[in-house]
């Protein structure tokens, strides 16, 4: 059991530091609280929306045909959102078994009075795949998906038999405008830490910012990162990544910021 000096020193780990969250808003909430738990003073940069589909007509197709599925597999919590708001429970119970990617997703269908049937110990795309037996021959498989989701999790149950469906129940788009304070804190170099959580915000956070201001500012904060995907990203746009979370949770990041921190 840690005792209470080490236990306090980890609360207040973060104490007065300025973290940046460049996921939406919306979304933000969880990693926020957390953060500021301990100590933390938090700005949001909206670097993505997440969106619905131009049009619901092909969703509620394959909607209308779950009875076909023996899987539905969700690789984010925004699958679930926007695939539940066409599904209601009015509609014949589901008869697929669910699978979600991670805690998070799982939480989120619970939230929707569903359950998943299996949730991989490692949250990726490769973790889904390596929880699926080797041979998938006449399994057939609902994926709703993002406009900017992987395709390994697709192809990789195709090579192995499966019959796979996909279809975009969300797209994310760029975010707004930083607001001028937000530049103006990057600029002094009063935010300690950048948090992204998704290669996505990575790269609309360097559209957003600009090159230019990057170049000149990046070794003016620290940069954390969810996980290895979002880190490759990260280096590919010029930055250092400083912190990567060990699982590619909110939790797992908030102790990897804790972590670092009570090391210097």
């Amino acid at each position: 059991m840690p005792n209470r000096e080490t236990s306090t020193a980890s609360s207040q780990s973060l104490r007065d530091r300025c973290i940046l969250i460049t996921r939406p808003r919306e979304q933000a909430r969880e990693l926020t609280d957390a953060l500021r738990t301990r100590g933390a003073r938090v700005l949001i940069m909206p670097t993505i929306k997440i969106v619905g589909p131009p049009t619901w007509i092909e969703i509620d197709r394959y909607i209308e045909r779950l009875a076909e599925y023996d899987w539905i597999i969700f690789t984010s919590r925004n699958a679930v959102e926007y695939f539940c708001r066409r599904w209601s429970f009015d509609r014949p119970p589901l008869r697929p078994q669910l699978c979600a990617i991670g805690p998070a997703t799982a939480r989120a269908l619970t939230a929707r009075g569903l359950a998943a049937h299996l949730v991989p110990p490692s949250h990726t795309g490769e973790g889904v795949l390596a929880a699926f037996p080797e041979r998938l021959d006449g399994v057939k498989i609902l994926f709703p998906r993002g406009n900017l989701a992987r395709d390994t999790v697709p192809e990789g149950l195709r090579q192995r038999g499966a019959s796979v469906d996909e279809v975009i129940v969300y797209r994310t788009v760029m975010g707004d405008p930083p607001e001028p304070r937000i530049l103006r804190s990057l600029e002094a170099g009063t935010v300690d830490v950048v948090v992204f959580t998704s290669s996505s915000t990575v790269e609309n956070f360097v559209r957003l910012v600009g090159q230019s201001n990057i170049e000149r500012w990046k070794d003016r904060f620290l940069v954390a990162s969810i996980g290895p995907r979002t880190s490759q990203t990260i280096r590919q746009r010029g930055l250092t990544v400083h912190i990567e979370a060990p699982a590619s949770t909110g939790s797992a990041l908030v102790q990897a910021l804790v972590t670092y921190f009570c090391r210097r």
